[in-house]
């Protein structure tokens, strides 16, 4: 009997491949019954097979390459519609996790249904069934261009292809839902309530068992706090999620990813993600250089702001926080905010944070410095997760080459009776550069709604910043980091980069003293960072990460020095080429 795994394989002999480019889909979910419990809908094969090609190639996959081929060489089988859309239709998720072939169905395009069926041995009249890998399958004419074809002569025989669905699915799934199945060539669309209990059950089990590892290495309360967040978050999803959304393109630039929900109307999570405005505007603020990392996020959008503050409160309540620092506050006062964490010649033991600098918008600059100054000196003689804070900020503003700012810093001493202590005193060098016990820096308003915030005295940074703020920054003209902007989504009310290039550079060095081989390992002066948004539109979300094919060659090419020894004689295979 046919498993969903062999279901899947007789999609991609069919012609329909799991990797694609974008394209429509309305054609064939106009023809899945809109409270379907999970549809899997593709695109234009044609371009499903140039799209997997490209990826294939750039990535070096040869097996995947061969694969492509062989799909090509069913698209030429008679009756088959080559560029039409298709889907894997679920008509329950029951039984799942053992094959569920009871339940699936192919919706396959065709221009000869006769002809089609007669490929695989059928005779193309009604109902009927054929063989294929030596299992039988049926299959019969759906009419308007399409196929049903499945593992159930039941399940096939009674499923409906009637017209008329689409605009069901389009209310199912929500604005961005619709945005993705524009952007996207495969779009997998899930009724949260097909598996909500499965989730919940699954999420219970998975939480016990973190509780119980934490509890064993002394980290029981700490972990507690965080796993008590996310079951809240498991469980609202559980309750107000009315479709959840996978979308995804593969092709010659890489892979692109959207997780993705449309909320129930009237629904707490609905109202959080009703709208949403975009951050560009300030992440372009932001100053340029190589960097580690980069992000902007707007909270001018009354439910981003509301879920936003409900997030901090709760971390709060959980001790998640740092004693003192109200960030309710803190976003209470900003509008929007960006921040870039850059490259440190000095390397990882050289600190990640000194070349920071965030910038924030807000409606009063000086009421945001205030609020700050008051959060950093309550910090002052309080305690954290066995840190001793010793935190100060000036009472009044110094010239730092003509700009009016505030010194600030946080200082942490370990307890040294607490295992959680030492490890953070082992980690701040790294965080904070050799010597250092803390972040510090200075604050200063670059306009009435404009401030900039350093995490190093050095005056050039400060300058830059506000230079940046008033004039604009220069990082948005990074070639690489603006070709992956152009296939974020429009309006995002969160978006970021991560150069993992530049933390390879970075932690290579450190990973060669415990690695030999690592030190063989060149990596490319230029890698195109990863890229990632969230967005929000009428009651529906989708966060959106893309991952360039620069990067994943790169990978592809160090895990294989690795497993050659390095380049160093111990597999043969000699130092990668990049």
């Amino acid at each position: 009997m046919l498993t969903t795994t062999r279901s899947l394989a007789l999609a991609a002999a069919a012609g329909l491949p799991c990797f694609v480019a974008a394209a429509q889909h309305d054609a064939v979910l106009d023809r899945v019954p809109g409270d379907t419990a999970m549809v899997v809908s593709i695109s234009n094969l044609s371009d499903v097979l140039d799209g997997a090609q490209a990826f294939a190639q750039a990535a070096k996959l040869p097996e995947m390459n061969m694969g492509v081929g062989m799909a090509r060489g069913m698209l030429g089988m008679p009756g088959i519609n080559a560029t039409g859309s298709a889907a894997v239709v679920f008509s329950s998720l029951e039984g799942l996790d053992r094959g569920g072939e009871d339940n699936v169905v192919l919706l396959v395009p065709v221009t000869d249904y006769g002809a089609f069926a007669q490929g695989f041995g059928g005779t193309g009249d009604g109902l009927e069934s054929v063989e294929f890998q030596g299992e039988n399958v049926s299959m019969k004419d759906a009419g308007g261009g399409y196929a049903v074809v499945g593992p159930m002569e039941g399940t096939v025989g009674a499923f409906t292809a009637a017209e008329g669905a689409w605009a069901q699915h389009q209310a199912a799934m929500g604005a961005r839902g619709n945005a993705l199945a524009g952007d996207h060539s495969i779009v997998v669309s899930v009724a949260v309530e097909a598996f909500a209990e499965t989730m919940l059950e699954a999420w219970a089990e998975g939480a016990q068992q973190m509780q119980q590892f934490a509890q064993m290495g002394g980290q029981g309360d700490q972990i507690g706090g965080q796993i008590e967040l996310f079951d809240q978050v498991v469980k609202n999803f559980a309750r107000d999620g009315e479709r959840g959304i996978v979308a995804i393109t593969l092709d010659g630039r890489g892979v692109s990813l959207d997780l993705g929900a449309n909320f129930k109307a009237g629904s707490e999570l609905a109202a959080f993600f009703a709208e949403s405005n975009g951050a560009a505007d300030t992440f372009a603020k932001l100053p340029g250089g190589e960097f580690i990392a980069a992000f902007a996020v707007d909270m001018t959008g009354a439910g981003i702001r509301e879920l936003m503050n409900n997030m901090s409160e709760a971390g709060e309540a959980m001790n998640q926080g740092m004693p003192g620092m109200d960030f309710t506050q803190f976003m209470d006062n900003a509008d929007s905010m960006a921040q870039v964490i850059g490259y440190n010649p000095a390397g990882l033991m050289g600190g990640i944070f000194p070349y920071t600098t965030m910038l924030i918008e807000t409606a009063n600059a000086d009421a945001l410095i205030q609020g700050y100054g008051e959060s950093v000196a309550a910090m002052n003689d309080q305690e954290a997760n066995g840190m001793l804070l010793t935190s100060s900020f000036d009472d009044a503003p110094s010239d730092v080459g003509g700009i009016q700012a505030y010194g600030w810093s946080i200082g942490m001493m370990p307890d040294m009776n607490d295992p959680n202590a030492m490890q953070m005193q082992m980690m701040l060098p790294m965080l904070f550069g050799g010597g250092a016990n803390g972040p510090s820096g200075y604050v200063a308003a670059a306009d009435d709604s404009t401030v900039v915030m350093t995490y190093t005295r050095t005056g050039d940074m400060l300058s830059r910043a506000v230079s940046s703020a008033r004039e604009g920054g220069d990082l948005v003209s990074n070639e690489l980091l603006a070709a992956q902007a152009e296939r974020l989504p429009a309006g995002s009310f969160m978006l970021g980069y991560v150069d993992f290039g530049t933390i390879a550079r970075s932690a290579l060095p450190m990973v060669g003293m415990f690695a030999p081989e690592a030190a063989a390992i060149q990596v490319p002066d230029a890698l195109t960072p990863v890229a990632f948004a969230a967005s929000a539109e009428g009651g529906s979300m989708s966060f959106r990460t893309v991952v360039p094919m620069d990067l994943i060659s790169t990978v592809k090419d160090i895990v294989e020095s690795f497993d050659n020894g390095g380049g160093g004689g111990g597999g043969g295979g000699g130092q990668p080429e990049f």
